[in-house]
């Protein structure tokens, strides 16, 4: 009985191992084929699902609408493609050699406010494509969801009102796909129109860079008929010359309007800056008036402080100043508008510093400054055109050796840094206007006309930014020197040495400033840069060490600021930190010893690692100085050692009397 119990099993085992045998061929033969997955919700859960599905529906349907400012664009995009491909079709470009520098200045910038539009159309069109593509992903899944269940609710012969509800969410779902579909391609179709109109204006641009460079490499040819050749055969039309400046005038006004609509939105943080601005500058003004802002070795008569006198003034040439970094890609007409916004304020400051001997002549420099802005704006090179620039070069002239004879009625004492070593200066000015004159009646009018701007700008320039350096030199001096009203003599005689060595930095930085903006004025800019790339990138090899002049440079330049940071964080540290908590006798003067010598460590790594020396390097140093200590400067070192040691167990404190070897001393 066993024995056949026993076969049964055997018999069964050996059919079981066969049939598994055929079933996992079969079941690898339809592994290579890809098997559906099929998800449905489940019948009872239907009503529940249905009705979170149409909230999620609803929501989408929601985050999808598009607003007014999108259907607007929408609108306008259409209308404003049109009017680009008319300005881009203009035959001018084919004849762009023939055209003034202004004239191609304009139009560059005329396009790179049209480049800002486009940019910000197109940053809010990927944006919503983003959203699009986003939620279509789930509007599909939907989809795919409600028709598996919708099939499997009719296998199931479900009753009739859940076969209605599935087909009502997939009737939803197919609703909103239809018109996410619509917007989804129309949203499509303005990316496609903006990015070729982009690429069509970043080549016209790229257009006008030739002829601008080409322009100023041409400044020395002859661009016009002799002066005297011109009077001869043209006539004198005042009329038309006025109509040209009145022109010029709207054309700068919607230059300036365009660029500040299409720059809207950093007119908030302007408007922020302004605010904070009006603040400082009213407390100053204040606090001077009821006699509480300087101590009593100080006084707001001085000169340095002229500025807290004219808040109105001083708060208009701080918001143009402030102005420059919020508006950075600035076009040519809006810098101009900045400069003449703060024409005035500088002379009126200016009259608070300079002898009043000289501001008549201060004064009729920026009147004649106002009038070469609207001549400049002319530039047809004819009779009246060449005439007003002649007379504006003889009369600046004029000015200048006028102003340099008041120096003999003014005592040295009483003159300002700006015109005490100003002779050499307006001689090399004298020198250029005369270049500018004679150019302009051989005929070289486009040097001329640029001589003459670089005259004109360079003493604005300078009279604007001393008087900046006097307010921003001004206003620190205020700040620091209320701080240590009360401090050591000490401290005092650091605070002020970090106030000149903050200034001397300041008035570098605006001069180097100065300098970039001259250069630019002759196009030469980008050749410097691209000369001073080319010699920071120069470089020596010192053994295995590679030292470039731009790791030099950059050494130098950490050097200098690790040696500003220690000194103001010793000033502050006294000021700020030591008088306001109590810590024991000789505590302050340790922590200030070693914050300052952990900022110089620090410094010296860092500037040390822009020459190439790692960590290797700094090993092999140590070992040297290691070996240095041994031979020499052993002493030094202990000297260090025991200084620090002093400092944290301060056995001897600033202020104790002591005697060493029958010496004794504070």
């Amino acid at each position: 009985m066993h024995t056949l119990l026993h076969l049964l099993l055997l018999m069964m085992f050996s059919l079981s191992i066969l049939h598994g045998d055929d079933q996992t061929s079969a079941q690898t033969t339809e592994a290579v084929k890809p098997v559906k997955e099929k998800s449905y919700i489940a019948i009872s859960a239907i009503p529940e699902q249905a009705s979170s599905t149409l909230i999620a529906i609803g929501e989408i349907g929601k985050l999808l609408t598009e607003g007014e400012d999108v259907l607007e664009m929408n609108a306008v995009i259409p209308s404003y493609m049109s009017s680009l491909q008319e300005m881009l079709d203009d035959p001018l470009y084919e004849h762009l050699d023939t055209q003034d520098l202004k004239s191609i200045d304009e139009l560059r910038q005329r396009w790179v406010i049209y480049l800002k539009q486009l940019k910000k159309w197109q940053s809010v069109i990927k944006s919503r494509l983003q959203v699009y593509d986003e939620n279509r992903v789930t509007l599909v899944k939907s989809t795919s969801l409600w028709s598996e269940t919708h099939i499997n609710a009719n296998a199931k012969q479900a009753p009739a009102s859940i076969q209605d509800h599935i087909a009502s969410v997939l009737i939803k779902i197919e609703t909103l796909n239809n018109t996410t579909k619509a917007n989804y391609d129309m949203l499509l179709s303005d990316a496609q129109i903006i990015s070729d109109r982009l690429l069509q204006i970043n080549t016209r641009m790229g257009q006008l860079q030739e002829a601008k460079e080409k322009s100023l490499s041409n400044i020395f040819v002859v661009d016009s008929a002799p002066f005297l050749a011109l009077l001869q055969t043209t006539p004198f039309d005042l009329s038309n010359y006025m109509g040209l400046i009145i022109h010029s005038l709207t054309t700068f006004y919607q230059n300036v309007s365009i660029y500040l609509t299409s720059n809207s939105s950093n007119l908030y943080n302007f408007l922020g800056y302004m605010l904070f601005i009006i603040i400082i500058v009213t407390y100053l003004y204040v606090s001077n008036y009821r006699g509480r802002l300087f101590p009593e070795r100080l006084s707001s008569d001085d000169t340095q402080f002229a500025f807290i006198h004219r808040p109105v003034s001083t708060a208009i040439i701080l918001m143009v100043f402030s102005s420059m970094f919020i508006f950075t890609e600035r076009s040519t007409d809006f810098k101009h508008f900045q400069v003449l916004l703060i024409v005035i304020p500088t002379a009126l400051l200016l009259s608070n510093v300079v002898h009043r001997r000289l501001m008549p002549y201060i004064y009729a420099f920026f009147a004649l400054y106002v009038i070469h802005f609207l001549e400049a704006g002319v530039s047809d090179h004819g009779p009246m055109d060449r005439i007003s620039a002649l007379l504006l070069i003889l009369m600046m002239s004029t000015l200048l050796c006028l102003a340099q004879r008041q120096k003999k009625y003014i005592d040295k004492s009483d003159m300002s840094a700006l015109f005490r070593y100003s002779s050499t200066f307006s001689f090399l000015l004298c020198g250029l206007l005369l270049t500018s004159f004679v150019a302009n009646l051989y005929g070289t009018v486009a040097l001329s006309d640029r001589i003459t701007a670089l005259v004109f700008t360079t003493l604005a320039v300078i009279m604007i930014f001393y008087i900046l350096i006097h307010i921003l030199s001004g206003l620190m001096i205020v700040f620091i020197r209320k701080r240590i009203v009360h401090a050591p003599p000490v401290i005092q005689e650091q605070a002020q040495r970090l106030e000149r060595n903050v200034v001397g930095l300041m008035t570098l930085a605006v001069v180097a400033w100065w300098v970039l903006i001259i250069v630019n004025i002759f196009g030469a800019k980008g050749m410097l840069l691209e000369w001073g790339a080319s010699l920071l990138a120069n470089s020596w090899q010192l053994g295995g060490l590679t030292v470039s002049v731009e790791g030099v440079f950059n050494f130098f330049e950490i050097l200098t600021i690790t040696w500003l940071i220690a000194r103001l964080v010793r000033v502050i540290l006294a000021l700020e930190v030591f008088t306001r908590f109590k810590f024991p006798r000789g505590v302050p003067t340790a922590i200030s010893t070693m914050s300052n010598h952990t900022i110089f460590v620090i410094g010296t790594i860092a500037a040390l690692s822009t020459l190439g020396i790692t960590m290797q390097e700094f090993a092999l140093i140590g070992g040297a100085l290691g070996v240095g200590i041994g031979f020499g400067i052993r002493n030094i070192v202990a000297n260090f050692v025991s200084g620090i040691i002093m400092l944290f167990e301060r056995p001897v404190q600033i202020g104790d009397t002591i005697e060493v070897n029958n010496t004794m001393g504070s």
